[in-house]
């Protein structure tokens, strides 16, 4: 896409958010010129854009209570105070391995099981 036409995408997409959901799309299609491949391009980045806004605050805040509730009554640094989450699903990420852990928490690797798997 030639670099004219991404500044058209992005100012119409700013200017989209500025306006109320239920009028975005009136205000693309008469923005546009109804140009329709344009409408789709911003549609596009719009539906990103609603689907990050609460990117895993849900899920997290969860995962966090259920990991505080078993290790309570625990003695720091034991074994057992460390939830075992390999093979467990958070969300639509699904643990892999256990990458490493310090002072601040426990690092896992994890597969979005919402994207195609990338074949070798």
């Amino acid at each position: 896409m030639k670099p004219e036409r991404w500044r058209e995408v992005e100012r119409l997409y700013h200017l989209a958010l500025e306006r109320p959901e239920n009028m975005r799309n009136a205000f693309l299609r008469e923005a546009s010129a109804e140009d329709q491949s344009l409408v789709e391009e911003v549609e596009s980045l719009l539906a990103h854009h609603r689907r990050g806004k609460n990117f895993l605050q849900a899920p997290a805040v969860e995962l966090v209570a259920k990991v505080l509730a078993g290790a309570e009554g625990q003695p720091r640094g034991s074994r057992e105070a460390e939830p075992l989450m390999v093979g467990k699903t958070v969300s639509h990420y699904r643990i892999v391995d256990k990458l490493g852990s310090g002072g601040m928490g426990v690092v896992y690797k994890a597969q979005d099981t919402k994207l195609p798997a990338l074949s070798p």
